[in-house]
C-alpha cells in the first residue's frame, strides 16, 4: 500500500519540512488505493477464484 510514502510523510512533518499539503496528498494516496482494492476485489466474488468471468478451462 502506501505505508513507504505515509512514513517518509510523516517523517517531513515532525521535522518541519512538509505542511499540511503533503499530508492530504498521503490521504488521497490512501483512498485511491482502498478504492482500487475494492473494484478488485469486487471482480473476484463471483467465485472463479480470480480468473475471471466466462473463461473456462
Amino acid at each position: 500500500m502506501c505505508a513507504p510514502m505515509l512514513l517518509v510523510v510523516g517523517y517531513l512533518l515532525l521535522t518541519g519540512k512538509a505542511g499540511g499539503g503533503a499530508v492530504l496528498y498521503a490521504i488521497g494516496c490512501v483512498a485511491m488505493m482502498g478504492a482500487m482494492m475494492v473494484m478488485m476485489n469486487r471482480g473476484t466474488s463471483d467465485g472463479t477464484g480470480g480468473r475471471g468471468r466466462g473463461h473456462r478451462h
